[in-house]
């Protein structure tokens, strides 16, 4: 942030960690300019008491948010596994969610005081941001959203389960409104993010993966987090808009990013070719995203047979790349793919994973009843496990002997047996 804007922030009586007197519904409004004059193009809802004002955005086709286009087919279904639902749900019957409050920490007394909404139609994605410009009409802000919200079947949002929905919910219920808003179907992109990039990124907040995953960056407009609502106080109190637009800007690009980052997660997962440039970690967090939303799995055994055959150079040796090729080698069983699943615990097992080890020895004695081969992949098991002892070393030995002993015993009763 510029010292320039700070200093003149800390003009208006804004400061990091400033404490609010009271709660953002006790103020007066004073409002002695015109929000209008920030936002020519806004408009208030005269029907809704003149509490509510709106701006909308188009963004066309051709639009590039960063590097990543939000261009989609409008009537195209979304990723199957993302809503289980019976019936296909497309692209327009989406909307996606971002709030801003009157305090960072959620409570009886925190208002939500502008909502961003996207959504897909033939002419591009709109933008529709929602003011709160009365806080004594709360009612009739909440009223207009929960209109808009029954018009979509699914939401999305990024941590909107732990923030955006709940919050929203506790005002509505404030306000006397029978909201379904926690139970709809909803997609949270924050979720998804998590288990992609967990091992990537040392941050999977949006803003750090807007740059780093859409390339995209925000402009001087933006106005940070943690300004946001003293800067909504300060427009109640003294009627200031200065910062306003930087406030708006800030929501808006919240709402296309999160647009941007599900349109290419989704594209992810519906194209799992399209993975060869990934490391070992994300592909290993969309194999088991793919698995658990039961997607298309004839797309994702395709992609691992061509794993097989062209992604070995990529993938190095490193704790990452066993554990994706020990769970390949799980998915092709669990379809009945020997052969494949094998041939994945192979480059596994090369890689030092134990659990690899021990399911090829699993395999050798159930499915070829070759007890000698079973024997020698417990032995590289033990191998491995004294070479790089740790936490778990003890246990893992344990396990370990216990079937190396079994497996001698049985060798031992076959060669009896053969003997006889």
């Amino acid at each position: 942030m510029d010292e320039e804007l700070l200093k003149r922030f800390e003009a208006l009586g804004i400061h990091r960690g400033f404490p609010l007197k009271g709660n953002a519904e006790n103020h007066t409004c004073r409002i002695t300019q015109s929000i209008e004059t920030a936002f020519p193009t806004g408009k208030f809802l005269e029907e809704y008491l003149h509490s509510v004002f709106t701006l909308d955005h188009v963004y066309r086709s051709g639009y590039l948010h960063g590097k990543t286009s939000l261009e989609t087919n409008p009537e195209a279904p979304i990723y199957a596994g993302f809503v289980n639902s019976e019936s296909s749900i497309s692209h327009t019957q989406l909307l996606f969610l971002d709030v801003e409050t009157s305090s960072l920490s959620p409570g009886s007394g925190t208002l939500v005081f502008l909502v961003g909404l996207g959504y897909w139609t033939s002419a591009g994605y709109h933008t529709h941001q929602v003011f709160l410009n009365e806080p004594g009409d709360e009612l009739s802000f909440l009223a207009y959203l929960d209109d808009w919200l029954s018009r979509y079947p699914v939401l999305v949002t990024f941590n909107g389960q732990a923030f955006d929905l709940p919050i929203l919910n506790q005002r509505f219920l404030v306000n006397g409104i029978r909201s379904e808003i926690l139970k709809r179907p909803h997609i949270d992109v924050l979720t998804l993010a998590r288990r992609l990039w967990r091992k990537r990124y040392p941050s999977r907040r949006l803003a750090f993966l807007e740059q780093e995953v859409l390339g995209f960056t925000r402009s001087e407009v933006e106005i940070p987090s943690w300004m946001v609502p003293e800067i909504y106080v300060q427009y109640l109190r003294q009627g200031e808009i200065q910062y306003l637009p930087g406030v708006f800007y800030h929501n808006e690009m919240d709402i296309l990013s999160l647009a941007g980052l599900f349109l290419y997660i989704e594209n992810l997962l519906n194209n799992p070719r399209t993975w060869n440039g990934l490391s070992a970690g994300e592909i290993y967090g969309l194999l088991i995203e793919m698995e658990r939303q039961n997607g298309n799995i004839e797309n994702l055994i395709a992609f691992l047979n061509a794993m097989l055959e062209n992604f070995e150079r990529q993938q190095s040796d490193t704790p990452e790349s066993a554990h994706l090729w020990l769970t390949a080698g799980r998915i092709f069983k669990r379809n009945e793919m020997y052969s494949q699943a094998l041939a994945c615990w192979e480059k596994a097992a090369q890689m030092d994973s134990i659990d690899a080890c021990l399911e090829l020895s699993r395999y050798c004695e159930r499915n070829r009843h070759d007890l000698v081969n079973a024997l020698a992949w417990v032995d590289r098991a033990i191998k491995i496990l004294d070479a790089q002892p740790g936490p778990f070393h003890k246990g893992h030995f344990t396990m370990l002997s216990q079937r190396r002993l079994r497996l001698l015993s049985l060798m031992g009763k076959r060669r009896q047996s053969n003997a006889t």
